[in-house]
């Protein structure tokens, strides 16, 4: 079965990560203001539009955006990451322009809540289907974001302004991870979920602690979302 991840990582943070020209730092934020995404697959990654639209391909690893995104890619893994992103932002360029002749670049400034981020009607995390759909804490004025989804195991996160990371794991299949979550620092509840909590110095420890969970699991998860910028301060408890 294919596996591919959708993930939260902006155009132009990744571009900016690379070391890619200001140039195409430019064309990466006109992508973002037309809501582009990346999706992860085996062997490239993909950029699409809101639509799901293929724009460009690139032959990038899933786990090199996430390595890059998390510190973790070292000089000679950017290189060949910026070569593969430049080609794949000019080909979605292009390839926008084509579909939208006439549409001028929207401003490029986020709204300070994401459209795809709300925090009604949350459900329990075993429920959730899609990534940063709301779900409830283990009391109802504690709010979560799903980050991460397979059939047997799901992950939440939520992080305060201050940079404390809340994770909360649950799903059909979590008991079979029982002691690697342990050996985690994960607390098990008497509910049936594992959940951790936090305190970072800095969003890239943030993403770095997410990363590192992702990839401790061994868990080949059909969806991810590892946005930082897009999760901080809008859960809800601390």
């Amino acid at each position: 079965m294919a596996i591919t991840m959708k993930y939260g990582y902006s155009v132009q943070d990744v571009a900016e990560q690379v070391g890619l020209s200001s140039a195409d730092v430019s064309v990466a934020k006109s992508l973002d203001s037309h809501d582009v995404y990346f999706e992860g697959g085996i062997p490239s990654t993909t950029i699409k539009s809101k639509e799901g639209v293929s724009l460009g391909v690139a032959q990038i690893k899933p786990e090199a955006l996430i390595n890059l995104m998390t510190g973790k890619l070292g000089p000679a893994g950017k290189k060949i990451l910026a070569g593969a992103l430049h080609k794949a932002i000019l080909k979605s360029k292009t390839k926008l322009q084509e579909q939208s002749p006439d549409t001028k670049t929207a401003s490029t400034v986020l709204p300070s809540v994401p459209p795809q981020l709300s925090l009604e009607n949350p459900i329990p995390l075993r429920n959730a289907t899609e990534l940063l759909q709301a779900v409830v804490g283990t009391s109802a004025s504690s709010v979560y974001f799903c980050i991460a989804i397979s059939e047997p195991v799901k992950i939440a996160a939520r992080v305060t302004a201050e940079n404390r990371l809340a994770f909360r794991l649950d799903g059909s299949g979590v008991k079979s991870h029982h002691e690697s979550l342990l050996a985690l620092g994960m607390q098990e509840s008497s509910h049936g979920h594992y959940s951790m909590h936090l305190d970072c110095d800095s969003d890239e420890m943030v993403r770095k602690a997410i990363g590192s969970l992702m990839f401790a699991l061994r868990i080949n998860f059909d969806k991810i979302c590892l946005n930082v910028e897009m999760l901080k301060g809008k859960g809800v408890g601390g």
